[in-house]
């Protein structure tokens, strides 16, 4: 019966969670519904299987924010060799996960203007996320200071006022 026993004050600063919160309470408790059942299956699989599992996964604080974690959780055998509990260590990885975000943000987009850049542009394309329309009427200058051509472009096609 996997209930939790113990909790340090890193855990409670974190989560939000004192002992008194989830004493006895399951892990379940913490989850914020972004793994499936699969998921769960095949994490405490590998636990029975290899006596430990690690992974990254989606935990909720308390006060109902996500919490992206590196996980570990092995299993804790008595002198007989008998499981007697499981621990669970935790990293919390929600700044690397912004960094990430950012860093590809940045990749994607114009630092001064916010606008996509042709990286993007290009990736979408790849990807079939344009019509053949879009792309056909799409111009992109050759470098970002040749409004001339820009200009040009408007006035055949009719843009200009």
């Amino acid at each position: 019966d996997k209930r939790i026993i113990a909790v340090n004050p890193a855990f409670t600063r974190i989560t939000g969670y004192a002992l008194e919160d989830i004493l006895h309470q399951n892990p379940r408790i913490l989850s914020s519904g972004q793994q499936d059942e699969m998921f769960y299956q095949t994490m405490w699989q590998s636990i029975e299987q290899h006596g430990y599992w690690e992974g990254e996964l989606i935990n909720r604080r308390k006060d109902g924010q996500l919490l992206p974690e590196l996980l570990s959780i092995s299993k804790v055998f008595d002198k007989e060799g008998n499981v007697m509990n499981y621990v669970g260590m935790f990293l919390d990885i929600s700044a690397r996960r912004e960094a990430e975000a950012r860093i590809q943000y940045l990749a994607h987009h114009d630092y001064l203007t916010n606008l996509p850049n042709r990286l993007l542009l290009v990736e979408h394309a790849t990807q079939g996320r344009f019509s053949l329309y879009v792309l056909a009427n799409t111009f992109i200058p050759p470098n970002n200071h040749d409004f001339a051509s820009l200009r040009r472009c408007s006035f055949t096609r009719n843009h200009a006022k």
